[in-house]
């Protein structure tokens, strides 16, 4: 999507912001959506978060914004080049569901896996994640092969085509989450009520309190920032910097899926041996050395190594940072507390994108811009190393 956004929606020209009075090109249009959408995440998400838990909403919001997603993809189906502020409005619209519907899938974690096992089954969610959307890149790979000649015809209808089946496999493979995870019990009325006026007000006091949590946090804020800008960026550098072709893209994206399947399995395992949080420094210091990798590439077989690489790295960073959180917050406050998680994690989305596409705009360097997410990197490792390893989970 980041690519036919900025390539064949936007156009070469870009688009002029007359709120901004600003003239814009496709590329830095895509980041400043993506920070847009995370920064609404993260004003609602607390809010949201604790509305599920004191009033039992938990699996309401989930399956709402995973339908109200799904069904908002689709609609790329009739997002034709030109229509700019439409496509916009879908992107915004299914992402914000996305990240949403994210909050309270996490959420169900320390709920439905002992502790003990959060690790891997939290790394086994992850790779089988990365097999789907492998499965899904390579039926794409195979209509646009078939369709190699005509891609441009019909307003990119191929292309569409593929975007819109997204809503439909989203949609498709979230019916057993939909019917089988729990529901949860509802306090008791005078409880809610008073709760209920607290929650607004939450949780900034509430989260300061549990220094474990707080700590790991602001850990993830900055290390995730490097992640999500790699995930939302890395098809757009392809494209742009090298020059690669759409197809090209798609068949590194594929590797990346294919390596994410065992690679979240090898974290999540390794984790019961060396412990979460080494585990997750070892990763960001891979994280580290990929970009130093990215800065210097110039060709475009190295785009492919660079794709198995964060593939394989990606699912395992992720994996164990959800797990490692979930054990050190309080149980029965699990989707406000993840609320806050997704404000560490995609407040992050909202920052490292922005970025991205500020130094851009200013350099017209494509690699000033990647060597940016470096920073966050190094600064997420030095919170991270501060959190207590051998603290158990703790009460708010």
């Amino acid at each position: 999507m980041p690519v036919y956004f900025s390539k064949v929606v936007t156009g070469s020209k870009g688009v002029y912001l007359p709120f901004l009075s600003l003239h814009v090109s496709g590329v830095s249009l895509w980041a400043y959506l993506m920070s847009t959408t995370v920064f609404c995440v993260v004003l609602i998400a607390p809010i949201l978060g604790a509305l599920s838990d004191y009033l039992a909403l938990r699996k309401f919001f989930f399956s709402f914004f995973t339908v109200l997603g799904g069904t908002t993809t689709i609609g790329f189906y009739i997002s034709y080049p030109g229509k700019i502020w439409f496509t916009a409005a879908l992107v915004f619209i299914s992402y914000l569901s996305f990240l949403l519907a994210e909050v309270f899938y996490n959420s169900f974690l320390p709920a439905i896996v002992p502790k003990d096992s959060q690790d891997l089954v939290s790394g086994i969610g992850y790779s089988w994640g990365y097999l789907g959307g492998a499965l899904l890149l390579g039926l794409y790979l195979i209509l646009l092969s078939l369709f190699n000649r005509k891609i441009v015809f019909s307003e990119y209808r191929i292309l569409r085509v593929c975007l819109a089946s997204a809503g439909l496999w989203w949609l498709l493979f979230a019916l057993p989450a939909l019917k089988l995870l729990p529901r949860d019990s509802l306090s008791s009325s005078a409880e809610k009520c008073e709760l209920t006026f607290s929650m607004l007000c939450f949780p900034f006091g509430r989260i300061m309190k549990l220094r474990i949590a707080m700590l790991f946090l602001l850990a993830f804020f900055f290390y995730n920032n490097g992640i999500q800008t790699v995930i939302t960026m890395a098809s757009i550098y392809g494209s742009h910097y090298l020059r690669l072709q759409l197809s090209n893209i798609l068949l590194a994206l594929l590797v990346s899926q294919i390596v994410g399947f065992p690679g979240a399995l090898v974290f999540a395992k390794a984790s019961k041996q060396y412990g979460t949080k080494n585990m997750l420094i070892f990763s960001l210091i891979i994280w580290c050395l990929i970009v130093c990798y990215a800065y210097f590439m110039n060709r475009s077989y190295e785009f492919f190594i660079l794709a198995a690489i964060v593939g394989f790295v990606i699912g395992g960073s992720q994996a164990l940072s959800r797990s490692f959180y979930s054990k050190i917050i309080p149980l029965d406050m699990s989707s406000q507390y993840f609320g806050f998680y997704a404000i560490g994690g995609k407040l992050s989305s909202l920052l490292g994108p922005f970025v991205f596409g500020l130094i851009f705009d200013i350099t017209h360097n494509f690699r000033y811009a990647v060597v940016s997410t470096l920073a966050f990197f190094v600064i997420g490792l030095l919170f991270l190393v501060k959190v207590p390893y051998n603290q158990s989970k703790q009460t708010a």
